[in-house]
C-alpha cells in the first residue's frame, strides 16, 4: 500500500483517534467516516481491518500524534485536512524558510505528513490576503502593441523546444521520445515538428541544429536571399546552432536574455500543438490515464492536418500548406489584409488612462464605500500565461454583503470587509456592485 493511498482516505480526527486507541491496546476500536459532502457514513469501520489493509506500511503513536511508516518518504506524521491548510498557510507567511509558493510548499510538505495534496495546499495558500494581494492584477504599464508581420514565407522564422510531462507521457510509450522541435512560419503559419530525446542528449545545440535545418529545408519554402529565425536563450540554441543556420541562409535573432522565453509566435505554435493532443486525447469524454498517453506519432498527424486546414483570420481561406507557396500579388495582397487587420486590433479597444498617475487601466471599476451592498466572488481567479486576463470571468455568491470597513494600502489600492465576514478581505475585482 502506497503513501498516495493514504491520502486518498478522509483523515478525520476521529478516524486519527480511533487509530491512536488501537495502538494503545484497544483491538476493538471503530469510528464512523466522513463522505466528501460531510455526511457520516451508517457502519462502523474497525480500525484492525484498515491497520491489515495498509500493510507493510505500520504505524506509531508518539508524543500523542499518529506516524506511519512506510514508502519513499521514511515517517510521516498523519494530519487532518484542516491542519494540512493551517500548516500550508504558516509555511507561506514564515519567509525565513523561504519556500515560495504552492508547489514547492507541497513538496516540502509530502516528506514530513501523510493526508497532503496539492490541491488542499494551494486552496489553503491562495485563501490568504497576503496571497491574494501579490497575485492581484489591477492597472496595466502602458504598452504599444507592435504588429509584426513578414513579408513573405519562410523570411522570418521561429523556433522552440517543448517538452511533455512524463506524468503522463512515458517515453517508453512514444518511441523513447519527450520533447518536441518547433517550427512555425511568421507569414503563412506552417508548423514543422520534430521528436528528440531530451534525456538522452536530444536537447543539445549540435542535435537541436541538425533538426532544425532539416525542419526549415524540407519546408519547400521559396527561394529567397536571406531569412531571419528567432529563438529564447536556451542552451540548446547556443554554440553550434548560430553558425548551423547561417549555412542555411538564416541569421540568428536571441528574442529574450532569459531560457525558456519565446517569441509569441513559437508560443502560439506550442499552445496549438499541445491543444490539439490533448483534445484528442480527451475527445471520448474520459480523463487521461497517467503514463500511458502516446503523443508521438500522433502530434505529427495532427500538425499535418493543421497545416491543411484553411486560417480564421485574414488570411482565410487559405491554409499554411498554400500560404507558404504564395509569390507575386497574392502574397502582396495576404500582407496588406494582416497590416490592416492587427490596426485595427489596435485601435479596437483604447485603453482608459488613470487621471492620477497616467496609466492605461484595463477596466473601471466603481469605488466602493462603507455601506454598499455587493456580492463577493466565491473563488479567487487569477488567469495567467496564455489565458491571461485582466478580468477572468467569476462565480459569484448569491447572498449579498454589506461593505463594513475599507482598508487603504500604498499605491492607492484597498482591500474591503465585509460584514459578516470579519477575518476575510475582498480585492476590488472580487467584489461585485455596488448592487
Amino acid at each position: 500500500m502506497s503513501g498516495r493511498q493514504i491520502n486518498r482516505a478522509n483523515w478525520t480526527a476521529a478516524r486519527i483517534q480511533a487509530f491512536k486507541r488501537y495502538l494503545n491496546g484497544d483491538t476493538n476500536a471503530k469510528f464512523r467516516g466522513q463522505k466528501p459532502n460531510g455526511e457520516m457514513y451508517k457502519k462502523e469501520l474497525s480500525v484492525r481491518t484498515l491497520v491489515a489493509y495498509y500493510e507493510p506500511m505500520k504505524f506509531s503513536v508518539r508524543k500523542g500524534k499518529l506516524f506511519v511508516t512506510g514508502g519513499d518518504t521514511g515517517t510521516r506524521e498523519v494530519i487532518t485536512d484542516d491542519q494540512v491548510a493551517s500548516k500550508a498557510k504558516q509555511l507561506y507567511q514564515h519567509k525565513e524558510t523561504g519556500l515560495g509558493k504552492a508547489p514547492s510548499i507541497y513538496n516540502f510538505m509530502k516528506t514530513k505528513y501523510a493526508n497532503v495534496g496539492y490541491k488542499k495546499v494551494e486552496r489553503a495558500i491562495q485563501s490568504l490576503a497576503s496571497y491574494q494581494k501579490y497575485q492581484a492584477r489591477h492597472v496595466r504599464k502602458p504598452k504599444v502593441r507592435k504588429v509584426i508581420i513578414s513579408k513573405g514565407p519562410g523570411e522570418s522564422i521561429d523556433t522552440d523546444v517543448m517538452k511533455f510531462s512524463s506524468q503522463y507521457f512515458r517515453p517508453s510509450h512514444n518511441e523513447g521520445f519527450d520533447a518536441l522541435a518547433v517550427v512555425v512560419d511568421r507569414f503563412s503559419g506552417y508548423i514543422a515538428v520534430a521528436p528528440l530525446k531530451a534525456k538522452q542528449g536530444g536537447k543539445t545545440a549540435d542535435v537541436v541544429s541538425e533538426v532544425t535545418a532539416r525542419m526549415i529545408q524540407s519546408s519547400e519554402f521559396p527561394s529567397k536571399k536571406g531569412g531571419t529565425i528567432f529563438h529564447d536563450n536556451g542552451v540548446e540554441y547556443r554554440e553550434i546552432f548560430p553558425e548551423k543556420m547561417r549555412q542555411i541562409g538564416y541569421n540568428d535573432v536571441v528574442i529574450s536574455a532569459a531560457a525558456g522565453a519565446p517569441s509569441a509566435h513559437a508560443e502560439r505554435a506550442v499552445g496549438i500543438i499541445r491543444g490539439l493532443v490533448n483534445n484528442k486525447l480527451t475527445s471520448g469524454g474520459q480523463r487521461p490515464r497517467k503514463y500511458t498517453q502516446r503523443w508521438w506519432p500522433l502530434a505529427k498527424t495532427l500538425v499535418r492536418g493543421y497545416n491543411a486546414n484553411p486560417m480564421t483570420d485574414a488570411r482565410a481561406p487559405y491554409s499554411p500548406n498554400q500560404l507558404k507557396k504564395m509569390t507575386g500579388r497574392k502574397r502582396a495582397e495576404i500582407v496588406r489584409l494582416m497590416m490592416e487587420q492587427g490596426a485595427k486590433k489596435v485601435r479596437k479597444a483604447p485603453g482608459r488612462e488613470d487621471p492620477n498617475t497616467g496609466a492605461k487601466v484595463s477596466k473601471q471599476l466603481k469605488i466602493l464605500k462603507v455601506g454598499d451592498t455587493v456580492r463577493y466572488a466565491i473563488e479567487n481567479v487569477r488567469k495567467t500565461g496564455a489565458d491571461k486576463r485582466p478580468y477572468p470571468k467569476q462565480r459569484w455568491s448569491e447572498e449579498t454583503r454589506t461593505v463594513q470597513r475599507v482598508v487603504k494600502r500604498k499605491l492607492g489600492f484597498a482591500s474591503y470587509v465585509l460584514s459578516g465576514l470579519p477575518r476575510r478581505r475582498f480585492e476590488r475585482e472580487d467584489l461585485q456592485g455596488p448592487l
